[in-house]
């Protein structure tokens, strides 16, 4: 298929942007279909991909071997990050908390859709609802701080990952969400939740 080429095309033109005229500007405004600007918004911006991509680059990394190695890197730090948040809830052993990570992020279901390079964001996905479901839990700071970093890493690579996220977490969460109303009323998650998520938009999370 052409999406390795695309994804290629986009990365390049990303370090382009980014690395070597560093600048945001130069970055959107892809060299397609001139004279319209900021382009790349037209297509995935994969900007999330450069927290990896970029640096190999700049450290002399050819760029077919840059990108997959970034594509790697994603896949690795999403199981990272969902066996992390697994380990949070108390609930599993280690080996049980590695046979679901693996099932999560490597089973058939799941390596089959990364054929499209694009959709590699959504290996952030089950580490987002473990996160969702731990802040709904406990209303700890580290579990939305998770949560917001997942998110935000996530849509920057994969952009409809958001609306995917936001409708899965409704699914998933929202039982949760009404047992906390049940047991603390509105007031109380309110006050629970207000000065976490207020610090946490203050921080950019």
């Amino acid at each position: 298929g052409l999406d390795p080429q695309l994804v290629d095309w986009i990365l390049r033109w990303g370090y382009h942007g980014l690395f070597e005229e560093r600048s945001f500007s130069a970055f959107w405004n892809a060299n397609i279909y001139y004279p319209h600007p900021n382009t790349l918004a037209y297509t995935e911006s994969l900007l999330g991909l450069h927290v990896f991509y970029g640096p190999l680059r700049l450290v002399g990394v050819d760029p077919f071997a840059a990108m997959y190695a970034t594509l790697a890197a994603v896949c690795v730090s999403g199981a990272g990050l969902t066996h992390a948040a697994l380990s949070r809830t108390g609930y599993f052993t280690l080996l049980e908390r590695a046979i679901v990570t693996f099932g999560a992020h490597f089973s058939l279901c799941v390596v089959s859709y990364l054929y499209h390079y694009q959709l590699v964001g959504m290996y952030l996905a089950p580490s987002f609802l473990v996160f969702a479901y731990l802040y709904l839990r406990d209303f700890h700071m580290l579990d939305l701080m998770g949560v917001c970093g997942t998110f935000a890493w996530g849509s920057a690579i994969t952009i409809y990952m958001g609306p995917f996220l936001l409708a899965m977490s409704m699914l998933v969460v929202f039982p949760l969400v009404l047992y906390r109303f049940h047991e603390m009323g509105f007031r109380g998650v309110r006050e629970r939740v207000r000065w976490r998520a207020s610090l946490a938009m203050a921080t950019g999370w």
